[in-house]
């Protein structure tokens, strides 16, 4: 089951509990006129008020009846910095809410009234259902203002406010089935917001801190931040007349493609993103570590063959210790070793930061410049 609920201005903004979106669920209406027909108790609009009570309302929501509103999701409805986004509850529960959508009523100065929805799944297999739904919204958002907008309507049969509750369950039931997202509570999923520079107003404007984000996008569906964090649940039920078969192969061709990049356990990806059928030719590390030692093994050699007198080796270079007088010694081998992130120069055999080579220059020079002084 999941419950709709709506910001929703109807002579003033208020807080309101749509229904449950499900097979067999009926519009609501808001009827604010009903009680005062009531209490005029007229004869001839006693029939009228019997058709008005018979029919599903659209209830306020009040401190004393929250209709199973979160309290965490006041601020949502409240306060802005956002287009719209997706988080799990501390409660475990799922909400989707999308911001200033457009009212097919104005307000007695002719302005529009734009509206909030909160979409919240109360179990397990709605929060799938909703995952399908929050990721149409990601690829789909400059859609959703002319499919959701014309839901909630005034009725002049009732003289009241309609919300078309079967229209808007068909639209969520049509989502195409994709991956489900990872859900941890108190996590936003992903946050939609109108430019970079908004996040930071997203941010302070709900009191969160950017560590609770998984990704924000924009409304192009570009990753401006973090990244979107998938489920590796393999049970997905499709809504959309895929058979199970189709939906378990799939799910597993993603899984061998996910091994096979070496994903994580829940891996970070962006829903516009795929994995790649072909492998980069990337050396492994074994390799590497094999050629190095074969280069190695192979400088050893030349230098075994061109001297028999002490010789000592490292990883990289050689300095040979016997040689005649009219040969340049060999102090400095330029050759350079690659070790931890860092390059080595080999100085009378000892490694030395290549960094550190124009202080020792410098240092060398000055030394000179000083005994040369001392001796004269």
């Amino acid at each position: 089951m999941i419950k709709l609920y709506a910001f929703y201005s109807i002579g003033g903004y208020k807080d309101l509990y749509l229904g449950e979106l499900k097979p067999d669920c009926s519009s609501t209406y808001f009827l604010p006129l009903l009680s005062i027909m009531k209490k005029r108790n007229k004869e001839e609009e006693r029939e009228i008020v019997a058709n008005l009570e018979a029919l599903p309302k659209i209830e306020r929501i009040t401190s004393s009846n929250s209709y199973g509103f979160p309290q965490e999701c006041s601020m949502l409805f409240s306060h802005g910095g956002y287009i719209l986004l997706y988080k799990t509850l501390n409660d475990g529960r799922s909400c989707l809410v999308l911001r200033d959508l457009t009212s097919s009523t104005k307000d007695e100065e002719g302005r529009g009234t734009p509206f909030n929805l909160l979409f919240m799944a109360e179990s397990e297999n709605d929060c799938q259902l909703l995952d399908n739904v929050a990721l149409f919204c990601f690829h789909n958002a400059t859609l959703l203002d002319s499919i959701l907008s014309p839901t909630i309507v005034y009725d002049p049969k009732v003289n009241g406010t309609r919300a078309d509750l079967p229209v808007i369950y068909e639209w969520i039931a049509s989502c195409p089935t994709t991956r489900l997202l990872a859900h941890k509570q108190g996590q936003y999923n992903y946050v939609m917001v109108g430019s970079p520079t908004t996040i930071k107003v997203f941010l302070k404007e709900q009191n969160v801190s950017q560590n609770y984000v998984d990704a924000f996008c924009s409304v192009d569906g570009a990753i401006l931040k973090g990244a979107f964090v998938y489920s590796q649940a393999k049970d997905l039920q499709s809504n959309t007349g895929l058979e199970n078969n189709d939906i378990e192969a799939n799910s597993n061709k993603e899984d061998t493609k996910a091994k096979s990049e070496g994903v994580t356990e829940v891996d970070a990806l962006s829903p516009l993103s795929d994995f790649s059928d072909e492998k980069k030719d990337v050396p492994s590390e074994q390799n590497v570590v094999e050629e190095v030692k074969q280069d190695t093994d192979s400088f050893r050699g030349d230098c075994k063959e061109s001297q028999n007198d002490n010789t000592e080796s490292t990883r990289s270079t050689e300095i040979r210790g016997a040689r005649s007088p009219e040969q340049l010694p060999i102090l400095v081998k330029t050759e350079t070793i690659d070790e931890d992130d860092k390059l080595y120069t080999l100085i009378f055999g000892i490694r030395v930061p290549t960094c550190y080579i124009p202080w020792i220059i410098i240092g060398a020079f000055m030394v000179g410049c000083i005994i040369g002084r001392i001796t004269l």
